[in-house]
């Protein structure tokens, strides 16, 4: 992140490297590091790959299981950082939605009062803890609002009442 920021400051600017580094706060051998290449990373990158190939499904964790049969003890991290060099990681699985079936045809709309209605339940408590809830009933035509019962808990002999008065 900062080698990123002095780099920018580079491109962008005519400050002197001394003074954007002093500026991160990079230090000078920091800076002019330049990594070693590692013979044994060589090869577990080159088996990775391999592997990988292979056997399309193995994500990192049973790779790591392959590698250490042949090469004996290796860090996993060490594994898992060239792995992700390596750009190998396998796509995530998507979930399947769980939508239901569709509705085939078309709900028609209302044409005249009291022809089609809609019904709801919605619960919520008082202060105190009580609960309760309101069953809703509203003609879809004329946006009315047909019954309104409320109460602790609603039973279905309370609803059927509700529908035989309407």
């Amino acid at each position: 992140m900062r080698r990123q920021a002095v780099a920018h400051m580079l491109n962008k600017t005519k400050v002197s490297e001394r003074r954007a580094r002093q500026l991160v706060g990079l230090s000078r051998m920091t800076w002019r590091y330049q990594p070693k290449p590692n013979a044994l990373n060589e090869q577990l990158n080159q088996r990775l790959c391999e592997l990988a190939k292979q056997r399309l499904r193995f994500g990192s964790p049973r790779l790591t299981v392959l590698l250490l049969r042949e090469f004996g003890v290796v860090n996993h991290k060490r594994i898992e950082r060239l792995y992700a060099q390596a750009d190998l990681q396998i796509p995530k699985r998507k979930r399947r939605s769980r939508v239901g079936p569709q509705r085939q045809v078309p709900m028609e709309q209302a044409s005249k009062p009291m022809q089609r209605w809609s019904m709801d339940f919605v619960h919520d408590a008082l202060y105190d803890g009580t609960r309760f809830i309101v069953f809703n009933l509203v003609d879809d035509y004329t946006r009315e609002s047909i019954a309104i019962e409320v109460d602790n808990n609603m039973t279905s002999e309370r609803l059927i009442r509700v529908f035989e008065r309407l």
